[in-house]
């Protein structure tokens, strides 16, 4: 089983911020230090707050027993984590998404926003037959464009990270992953006016998504 976790920078979750900064590693210390916007801060304190209620409730332990090392460009390393587990984490614009598994998992989120240089910001990541979907697609450009930046994304992260140093998102094919290729499996939905894609290395037969908002109520991804 995959269980996805959500939430978003508001007023709301400010108290789990205020309530996980007293169970912050000196690494994470160090790091939330070096972050010089307010609205960063928020949503760094918010996904460590999101991430330490997760394996709390996955693994009936107290959150403040979690041990995490940051990592450069990397996400934190969480020492005391089961071997058998493997998490994923993905924010955007205060927006926060967290996969659990007991198989490698990578999630990417991203939320839609209307951008006046679709064309010259695919050219970065798409090779010449995902750009011909983005022109000629039967779907609205902007859908297009993040379904495949988000499934190339999730792709990236599920790859060992001894075979990232040497990939590249252009390199990814969008249409192998939406194949299947290699016995990968791609899940894509929406959400909050976010984009979300899901890749793991087998097909799961079941997701269970929860809302961190609350804590401990499901939500609605709506999976295509």
């Amino acid at each position: 089983m995959i269980k996805i976790w959500f939430t978003a920078v508001t007023c709301i979750n400010e108290k789990y911020e205020e309530q996980v900064q007293s169970q912050l590693s000196i690494s994470e210390l160090s790091r939330l230090a070096g972050i010089t916007s307010d609205f960063k801060k928020h949503e760094y304190l918010l996904s460590r707050a999101l991430m330490r209620h997760a394996f709390s409730f996955q693994f009936k332990r107290p959150s403040s027993e979690w041990q995490f090392v940051e990592r450069s460009n990397l996400a934190p390393k969480i020492i005391n984590l089961p071997d058998d587990y493997y998490f994923s984490l993905s924010h955007s614009h205060g927006k926060i998404g967290l996969a659990i598994s007991n198989k490698p998992v990578g999630i990417d989120i991203e939320q839609v926003k209307i951008r006046p240089n679709f064309s010259s910001l695919a050219k970065k990541f798409m090779n010449h037959e995902e750009i011909q979907l983005l022109n000629e697609g039967n779907q609205p450009v902007i859908d297009t464009f993040y379904k495949i930046w988000c499934a190339k994304e999730a792709a990236y992260k599920v790859t060992p990270r001894a075979a990232q140093k040497n990939l590249f998102l252009k390199n990814i094919n969008y249409f192998h992953l939406i194949e299947g290729f290699r016995e990968q499996n791609l899940s894509q939905g929406l959400i909050e006016q976010c984009h979300i894609a899901l890749m793991t290395q087998f097909k799961p037969k079941n997701i269970e998504q929860l809302d961190a908002s609350t804590f401990n109520e499901a939500i609605k991804i709506q999976w295509n």
